[in-house]
Formats: C-alpha cells, structure tokens, sequence
C-alpha cells in the first residue's frame, strides 16, 4: 500500500485558528481543514510546510513543534499526516483554487481564521471539519 505524507499548519491568532476550504473537485470537497499539503518524495517535512503554505496562501511561516500524527487507512493508499505549530504575520490569501467565493472576518476568499476550537467542542461530530482536523482541535 502507497504511504502518502502529509503536513498540516496550526496557526493560532488571539484564540482563533486558520482553516481553508478543501477546492471543488477534491476529496473532500468544500470542507474546512488545517492548511498544508502532500510532501514531494524525499522532502523533510518542514521544508513541505513551508512550501504549501507558500504555494497555497501566499504565506511566509516558522514551523515550530510536530504536534501529532494521524494516520488514516483507504483502501488504495495510506495518510500520514503530520500536525505542526506554525506562526505568521502574513494575511493568508488563497493561490492555488483554495476555498470558494464566501468571505470571512479576515478579509480574504477560502481561508479564515475560525473560533474552531468552540465550535467543534460543542457539536464535534457535526462541525464542517474533516475527521483529521477535529481530532487536531481536540488536541490544542
């Protein structure tokens, strides 16, 4: 089975946490996860961070500490997501068909930065996350 490696940023503003829209099309399509993307064969996983978060929002980060990892099993392949702590002063703004049209508290189209952590708490089964990002929100 193909191991597909994953990284994921935490970025946390004054409580709130930064989140995009999985693009049309993708699996997943059209719900809200931590930002990242697949690691190139080879890559350390800091070097993957820095460049998705780069390539999709436009963003300069420090990735901090791994937080966890997760694995998820598909009949086809397997997940290995890495969760890291990150910080920016950058606005995010999406590049790559990240998010949709709908505009949020930070100005920007497809990301925003969300009170996630109260609204998974109180409906976790139900919040518009994917399972990996709820089990990160858990965690924080």
């Amino acid at each position: 089975m193909k191991t597909i490696v994953v990284t994921a940023a935490i970025i946390e503003r004054d409580g709130r946490y930064l989140v995009t829209r999985r693009q049309p099309g993708a699996h997943l399509a059209g719900v809200w996860e931590f930002p990242g993307g697949k690691c190139d064969d080879g890559e350390p996983l800091t070097s993957c961070m820095v460049r998705e978060l780069n390539e999709e929002l436009g963003i300069n980060a420090a990735v901090g500490s791994e937080i966890f990892t997760i694995t998820h099993d598909y009949p086809d392949r397997r997940i290995e997501l890495h969760f890291f702590e990150c910080q920016t002063s950058d606005a995010p703004s999406p590049l790559l068909g990240q998010g949709d049209a709908l505009g949020d508290e930070t100005g920007t189209r497809g990301s925003r930065l969300s009170a996630c952590r109260r609204r998974v708490d109180s409906d976790i089964e139900t919040a518009d996350l994917t399972t990996s990002t709820k089990a990160a929100v858990v965690r924080l």
